[in-house]
């Protein structure tokens, strides 16, 4: 009958339903234990082609069978460390309710398996297939591991621990590493390494380079001498010395002392802060880290003008002044028609002038602020020859002396070099017909706390003469 075969009781040798697995090497397998899933699917197919799709209870009963030879459970005394020759004792546990109610019987469910087939292992040798490579200059030097041959094919199942320091190395320096296999993981390869402490002498490093931090550095002097300022420039030095980079701080940055109140030919201290760690990652060392340098370039403002030519600055001022002298006069600054305005007469004049006082003056805090101011004395003698009735003091014929005192003030002079006639402006301050209100008015202005003022001598060739 058709359904014999899944009827009756079996017998199944649990030896034939284990798949045994070892790997590695003579002395290091690994013996691995499974199931064998395609020879219980075989023995369901044979039995279940015997079975028509009407049968559900024998159906059913096949089911439980194949339940039951997938509930075997396959253990060994030993599962490591193995080598050719060794027995080891397979056990196998199973769901005995579904092999009864499957009607199977499971024999040799305790059987010796005999290790055979593993070879030897290959010993790796550590020594030939490692080096260290360094990198860096002397003092600064890294060591950097570098495998080759089976240690580089198989560098996971190293573990590398240096015992020494890797970095701030100097040539003929002892560097240790210890090396550590995984032979487990390596005999599953055929492979099998001994752990070993490997020496490396640090060779082949560069000496740093000593630089002059101070080539290229500049100095600059601004300012007027007894008060002048320095300051430090570094564009001309490489960019990655005085740039910051990454870094909170440059690798080179520098202090000067004294930076201000400055005198030409004083003596200023440059002192260079470095960050010598980093310098040596460049290859560099700093030797020197200060130098002195002479304070030179800054403005010489005088105190007086007791040794300075004035020629040149009256020769620069001849023209401008005298035009400015005879636009005045046209106006009637020298008599009582000035008042009006526009001028309302007109007159033939004759005129003396010339300089009668010159006065030099500065703030004591900064010399370059300075100024001198011109007192001209002009006697005038007239006629007038037009004048505008109802509106003039004068008539026609009408003759009249006078004496005309004006102030120019010269602004800023050697404004951009030590020239007198290098100034900033000059213009007609004020000017009144007595000496004394002039000079008076011309202090109260230009007078006060801090500002210094002295006369200096006028030169012949201006001097007002009364000859």
């Amino acid at each position: 009958m058709p359904c014999i075969a899944a009827c009756r009781s079996r017998t199944l040798d649990a030896r034939e339903l284990v798949t045994i697995e070892v790997t590695g090497a003579d002395g290091y397998g690994v013996l691995s234990l499974n199931s064998d899933r395609s020879r219980i699917a075989e023995i369901v197919r044979e039995e279940g082609e015997s079975l028509s799709d009407t049968d559900e209870k024998q159906m059913q009963r096949l089911f439980v069978r194949e339940a039951a030879m997938s509930s075997l459970i396959f253990s060994a005394d030993r599962m490591t460390g193995l080598k050719n020759g060794d027995e080891v004792i397979i056990n196998a546990s199973h769901d005995e309710e579904l092999a009864k109610l499957g009607g199977i019987h499971f024999k040799n469910l305790k059987f010796t398996y005999v290790v055979e087939g593993l070879e030897s292992a290959k010993p790796i040798n550590i020594a030939s297939d490692m080096e260290l490579v360094f990198t860096g200059f002397e003092s600064r030097g890294t060591a950097h591991i570098s495998l080759s041959g089976d240690m580089e094919h198989y560098r996971d199942y190293f573990d590398f621990t240096f015992l020494t320091p890797t970095s701030n190395l100097s040539n003929g320096a002892a560097v240790d590493v210890r090396v550590k296999p995984d032979n487990d993981a390596l005999t599953m390869r055929g492979r099998i390494a001994e752990e070993k402490v490997v020496t490396f002498t640090v060779r082949g490093l560069q000496e740093l380079e000593t630089v002059d931090v101070f080539n290229n550095l500049i100095l600059v002097y601004d300012g007027i001498s007894d008060t002048g300022n320095v300051s430090i420039d570094t564009t001309r030095l490489p960019y990655d010395w005085v740039e910051s980079g990454d870094q909170s701080d440059p690798p080179l940055s520098f202090t000067v002392t004294p930076m201000s109140h400055l005198a030409n030919g004083d003596k200023v201290t440059v002192t260079a802060l470095v960050d010598h760690d980093r310098f040596a990652d460049y290859g560099l060392t700093v030797r020197e880290l200060s130098k002195e340098y002479t304070v030179s370039g800054l403005k010489e403002f005088p105190r007086n003008l007791d040794r300075v030519d004035l020629r040149p600055l009256f020769d620069k001022l001849q023209t401008p002044i005298q035009e400015d002298i005879q636009l005045r006069l046209a106006q009637n600054s020298w008599n009582e028609d000035a008042r009006v305005g526009t001028p309302v007469s007109r007159w033939d004049i004759q005129d003396r002038r010339g300089v009668v006082r010159i006065y030099y003056g500065y703030p004591q805090s900064n010399r370059a602020d300075n100024f001198v101011a011109l007192i001209y004395k002009i006697d005038i003698e007239g006629v007038c020859i037009e004048a505008t009735p109802y509106q003039s003091r004068y008539e026609e014929d009408d003759t009249l002396s006078s004496t005309l005192y004006l102030v120019y003030v010269v602004d800023a002079i050697m404004y951009d070099t030590d020239r007198v006639e290098d100034f900033r402006g000059v213009s007609l301050k004020f000017h009144s017909d007595m000496e004394l209100s002039v000079v008076s008015e011309f202090k109260k202005q230009y007078g006060g706390d801090g500002i210094v003022i002295v006369e200096a001598a006028v030169p012949e060739h201006v001097r007002y003469s009364d000859g």
